[in-house]
């Protein structure tokens, strides 16, 4: 019987976020394991031992000889599970058998969530949300303005690439989306940024679609309406 795999984990995190919908989506067993954000528990000398640089999450598993493995870092973690798991659950990446081409654009859309979206809304939703939070003063509003320009920026090529495709990468709902979902949420529910989902009008029926979705909606509800990132 194959050992329970667990989540080390803040829900409010968004990183967070991304590793949970892939578990759940793919429908595999896990126990979470709760280190705080907020009392600083992920700079502890325990969660160092698991991430060297005090981060969250971190996935506990089993590696092929049966001993211990400590995989980091949310996309790793959403990609290992989609690819260990592929035969239960959502579909989440491309077929085993797919072209060049459709692989190439799977890879492209990871690759813009990763570089131009997700970065600025790290970057804003930090200087807006929890800056003044932790004691180093009040937002400072041309950073705001500058991370906002940029988010927008990428917003404009989402709306524009979501007016050809039903989800991000391609027709169909896929890890990509599951990247993108908590950082939306970051940046329209808890950054309070919703005017955003009636500018960028394709934007906001994928995100009609992903709410719908009873995984997403979970983890929404864990991670609640105060975003730690």
């Amino acid at each position: 019987m194959e050992r329970t795999l667990k989540l080390y984990t803040d829900p409010i995190s968004p990183y967070s976020g991304v590793a949970t919908l892939a578990l759940l989506e793919k429908k595999v067993p896990y126990e979470p394991i709760h280190v705080s954000l907020k009392t600083h528990e992920t700079k502890s000398a325990a969660h160092s031992e698991r991430h060297p640089f005090g981060k969250i999450p971190v996935l506990e598993t089993v590696d092929e000889q049966g001993g211990k493995m400590l995989l980091r870092e949310s996309q790793a973690i959403a990609r290992y599970i989609a690819e260990k798991y592929r035969a239960q659950g959502v579909s989440l990446l491309p077929p085993l058998n797919a072209s060049s081409e459709v692989i190439g654009r799977f890879e492209e859309a990871a690759c813009m969530e990763r570089n131009y979206f997700t970065p600025n809304v790290w970057k804003y939703t930090s200087e807006k949300l929890i800056k003044e939070a932790l004691g180093f003063g009040p937002p400072d509003p041309v950073e705001l303005a500058r991370y906002f320009k940029e988010i927008k920026k990428a917003l404009t090529v989402l709306d524009k690439t979501l007016g050809t495709r039903e989800y991000m990468a391609g027709p169909r709902y896929s890890l990509v989306d599951i990247y993108y979902a908590p950082w939306m949420k970051a940046l329209f529910n808890d950054a309070g940024h919703k005017e955003l989902l009636v500018e960028f009008p394709n934007v906001g029926d994928w995100w009609g679609k992903m709410c719908d979705r009873p995984q997403v909606q979970k983890v929404f509800e864990l991670m609640g309406s105060g975003t730690i990132v």
